[in-house]
């Protein structure tokens, strides 16, 4: 019996082996790659808030009687708004901080820096706003709010629709 069952297993792994392709040594060996992941890169929204100026302008103001007085509390804060993301944007909302000389905060207003316009990904828009206050020495900004535009939303090109 011992006998029968060895002989029953040398003829199984003999037809295994019989059943497999030939193969010689000069055959090229093929190794099966796991399929690569496709990393899918979700857009994102990254804006970018800079502040170029803080300026202190001079100005003449008319006043009664052809009398004129210079003033030098106006300052002029100037900056822009870069999309480094990868949608487009648009009513993008910036509050503008007023400082005093020290860093504490005097003031602040709240602008849009695109409305309607869309702000594509590399796109970059100017902001301006001025503000009549004697003990501002420093401006900064942020970001407030935004939208994303959607296909639904994008503009429709002329001969479409």
């Amino acid at each position: 019996m011992i006998i029968a069952l060895g002989v029953a297993s040398l003829l199984s792994i003999a037809l295994y082996f019989h059943n497999q392709p030939a193969t010689s040594p000069t055959d090229p060996v093929v190794i099966r790659q796991p399929p690569e992941k496709i990393e899918k890169k979700n857009p994102k929204v990254k804006l970018k808030v800079v502040v170029t100026a803080c300026q202190k302008i001079k100005v003449t103001i008319p006043l009664d009687a052809g009398v004129i007085t210079q003033s030098d509390d106006l300052r002029v804060v100037k900056g822009y708004v870069l999309n480094q993301g990868d949608l487009p944007v648009q009513y993008v909302k910036i509050q503008l901080y007023w400082q005093n000389t020290i860093g504490e905060f005097i003031d602040y207003d709240d602008i849009f820096a695109v409305t309607s316009k869309v702000l594509y990904p590399g796109e970059r828009t100017n902001f301006q706003m001025s503000k009549r206050n004697i003990l501002i020495q420093k401006c900064s900004a942020k970001l407030l709010d935004f939208w994303v535009v959607g296909d639904d939303e994008k503009p429709v090109a002329e001969g479409e629709a």
